[in-house]
């Protein structure tokens, strides 16, 4: 079913969001969190459909100028380690940290895993003045 949702058979996504959602978490997952969600199923069968297949951003992440935290969950089947380690790669290396977090898939690297990481690369006077 994720090779179908994810080739662009929208007919699969209640299917993929009830068994393949849940493996985002090692952990226990929030239940009502695809209920925030607000999605436009026009756009996401448009992207899944066209510019995912073809969508590659990789030359451009090399003209970064600014620092860049790439963060990649070790048991993330969304985004596996090997594709943010690939995406750290791209990127100029005095820019770049990229961060292993051991024990996280792909809610966990956006949730709180991250939260020290992120506050990590606000310069200290940003953070002070916004407190």
């Amino acid at each position: 079913m994720a090779h179908r949702f994810w080739n662009g058979d929208m007919n699969a996504l209640i299917d993929y969001v009830v068994h393949c959602m849940p493996l985002y978490s090692v952990g226990a997952s929030d239940s009502y969190a695809v209920g925030r969600v607000v999605m436009n199923l026009d756009v996401m069968a448009h992207f899944i459909q066209t510019e995912q297949q073809t969508m590659d951003l990789r030359d451009g992440l090399s003209r970064a100028r600014c620092p860049v935290l790439v963060i990649g969950g070790e048991l993330d089947p969304v985004c596996p380690i090997e594709t943010g380690q690939e995406i750290a790669d791209s990127l100029p290396p005095e820019f770049v940290r990229f961060v292993r977090v051991q024990g996280a898939s792909h809610t966990e690297v956006e949730g709180d895993a991250s939260v020290d990481l992120v506050r990590s690369m606000i310069p200290t006077d940003v953070h002070d003045a916004n407190r």
